[in-house]
């Protein structure tokens, strides 16, 4: 929006300012920590061994297929499909930055109240719903900007547990557990932006509603990694507020009026 109402001149000194800003709140924020333990090169691999960490990286990798398959295309797919005017594309696009905001900071909650596991499984479900909204309803606005949110919200609450997973469940080998979480969703990315665009490149008719039908395919392979990482490694934990958990509609009450608060 900047470069086109001021100057693109104007798109790179807000990066730099919010860079600025970033590391200034990393400073105040972020608690000291020791370095990293050396366990060696070889150890670094030992996470593979594991079906957790496989779990995890084929969630990420699924997850960000999914949700890629439709962003990638969210313009065609919000004017074309849907009707909106180039004018609307910017706000729309504000309201997806709110929503991946959103996600976040409801899926930390949720990964604290529950499980992580949990939380990434119900945002792969939320992908799921969304890009099959977007395959049957796309030519319906509201219905279109509802499951630009979820898509959106999903994608960023799904990184954030599965970031936390795979350095709990790397076995000692956290920098190869961090990069590779990276691997499997830059990968998943670009995987995501090739499928979506193959209905259009096939000319299939109305080809954006068939690359959410392809990234609601991943997105629900995406929750079902996530629902057998949770049975076999997050079952057998015990909490404290289990009546919350058969009865989430209070849970998401309170969570919202705390956000309020």
């Amino acid at each position: 929006a900047l470069s086109v109402w001021v100057s693109w001149r104007y798109t790179f000194l807000l990066a730099a300012i919010c860079s600025v800003f970033t590391v200034y709140i990393l400073h105040k924020w972020v608690p000291f920590m020791p370095a990293m333990e050396d366990t060696g090169f070889r150890s670094q691999f030992r996470m593979f061994k594991h079906l957790g960490a496989w779990l995890i990286l084929l969630a990420t990798f699924c997850g960000s297929v999914g949700v890629f398959s439709v962003s990638s295309y969210i313009r065609p797919i919000l004017t074309i499909n849907s009707g909106f005017s180039e004018e609307m594309l910017t706000p729309l696009m504000v309201v997806a930055g709110m929503a991946m905001v959103a996600g976040n900071l409801l899926s930390g909650r949720f990964s604290d109240k529950f499980t992580p596991g949990r939380a990434a499984a119900f945002s792969g479900g939320l992908i799921f719903v969304g890009t099959i909204l977007i395959h049957f309803y796309s030519y319906y606005a509201v219905i279109m900007v509802m499951a630009m949110i979820m898509c959106y919200s999903g994608q960023f609450a799904l990184s954030c547990p599965q970031q936390l997973l795979i350095i709990r469940y790397s076995y000692g080998a956290a920098l190869m557990g961090g990069a590779s979480i990276q691997i499997a969703f830059n990968f998943g990315n670009a995987l995501g932006a090739y499928l979506g665009g193959l209905p259009e490149h096939h000319n299939v008719p109305d080809p954006y509603s068939y690359s959410a039908l392809i990234g609601a395919a991943f997105a629900i392979l995406s929750a079902i990694c996530m629902v057998w990482y949770v049975d076999r490694y997050e079952k057998a934990r015990k909490y404290n507020n289990l009546k919350k958990i058969y009865d989430i509609r209070i849970y998401i009450c309170d969570m919202i009026k705390n956000l309020i608060i």
